[in-house]
């Protein structure tokens, strides 16, 4: 399987399936590249939806809506790249977990009043296993994110009013 071309790309499944199976996204336009957007808003609200991280991707934004969403890989690396900040946006009421390791040596916002939850998996110190590392620190402009796990490096985590920052060591 080849690498698909640098673009936006849209989850339409309102079921768990695997990031590179095209028929997944709209116009079997798989999201890719830095800069671009993943915008998961397939479903209705009752859902949870897993997208499966099934090799190392780049993406400039996430954009979650419509329906709970986990992105899961357990050997694989999601990195946030962009010209400018990239961003994860999740929207009221709901929830998005990232179950894989993110990496980005950028600053990330997380926009939206919904709860983002970065979950980097079972491990200790000399096998961490999926960790989340080299963010660049964290903006939380709105809502919620959930720091699920002992393994999660963070640069410098901003905090703006009325926003909300847990951590829970598992």
């Amino acid at each position: 399987v080849g690498e698909s071309p640098i673009t936006d790309g849209s989850w339409i499944s309102t079921v768990s399936g695997d990031w590179s199976t095209a028929s997944n996204w709209q116009s079997s336009a798989i999201a890719n590249g830095s800069d671009q957007t993943a915008t998961f808003s397939a479903g209705t609200g009752i859902e949870s939806i897993t997208a499966t991280l099934d090799s190392n991707r780049t993406i400039g934004n996430l954009a979650f809506s419509n329906a709970n969403y986990t992105i899961t890989g357990t050997s694989t690396t999601l990195t946030l790249g962009s010209s400018g900040t990239p961003a994860i946006g999740v929207a009221a009421g709901l929830s998005a977990t990232i179950n894989s390791k993110l990496a980005s040596s950028l600053v990330v916002a997380k926009t939206g009043d919904g709860t983002l939850k970065l979950y980097a998996g079972a491990g200790d110190n000399t096998n961490p296993g999926t960790y989340n590392d080299s963010l660049g620190g964290m903006d939380i402009q709105a809502g919620t994110v959930s720091l699920d796990s002992q393994f999660i490096k963070l640069g410098p985590i901003n905090i703006a009013s009325g926003a909300t920052l847990k951590s829970t060591v598992l």
